[in-house]
């Protein structure tokens, strides 16, 4: 099988879907491979194939590697949560860190933990709030629904080395405040994925659980 750029060579084939997917887009011309790892996970960058793509099952853990366990986890929000979402859980070449971005309370916070094999985690301090591994500030009658957390290994900005997107539905904000369901999402920026500057309102409707990513292609 050769690759679509002609850059490398690779087989792969897929077994047909148990579901009906939409093909995926046809290259125009060569498609650039050198922007980072390719999963091949389908075919779009695959021009012809003989072997066989093989999906394994994964090894469950016997233990939650985050739990409930800090005042904010326990007490914060409406619920106890130590709950990933859509947040994100990046390695970061220049710490030699996994780090992650979670919900600590259910509808209260985002919170930041740091890993060095992925599975035993800490909780610092960020500064935020005293004792509190926050990273944004808490806002009165700010309910948040979801988020996502991305780090951009391409920007030459150092200032934007992290960028997240956030939903808070708002209510009691002030006395009389009946609440706004639909809000626009917003986008925060920041150099080390604690610090953050913003926000930007987002020009569209995103729901509330968005996500982004980069798209190299």
């Amino acid at each position: 099988m050769a690759i679509a750029t002609g850059v490398g060579i690779l087989s792969a084939a897929s077994p047909k879907p148990a579901y009906p997917t939409p093909p995926p887009p046809t290259p125009h011309g060569p498609v650039l491979i050198d922007v980072g790892r390719q999963l091949f996970i389908d075919d779009y960058l695959i021009e012809n194939a003989t072997l066989k793509r093989v999906f394994h099952s994964a090894t469950v853990q016997d233990r939650p590697v985050l739990k409930p366990e800090t005042k904010l986890e326990t007490a914060g929000g409406t619920a106890e949560g130590a709950v990933l979402f859509d947040g994100g859980v990046w390695f970061d070449p220049h710490d030699q860190l996994f780090k992650m971005w979670y919900a600590a309370g259910f509808r209260d916070g985002i919170a930041y933990a740091t890993s060095q094999d992925g599975v035993h985690w800490d909780r610092p301090e960020t500064g935020i709030s005293p004792g509190e591994n926050r990273v944004l500030p808490y806002q009165k009658g700010w309910a948040l629904s979801g988020f996502s957390v991305a780090r951009d290994g391409i920007t030459n900005d150092a200032s934007q080395r992290y960028k997240m997107i956030a939903y808070h539905r708002y209510k009691d904000r002030f006395p009389g405040d009946h609440g706004d369901e639909n809000p626009p999402a917003k986008m925060y920026t920041s150099p080390d994925g604690i610090h953050w500057t913003g926000p930007e309102m987002v020009k569209c409707f995103t729901g509330d659980n968005p996500s982004i990513f980069y798209d190299p292609f």
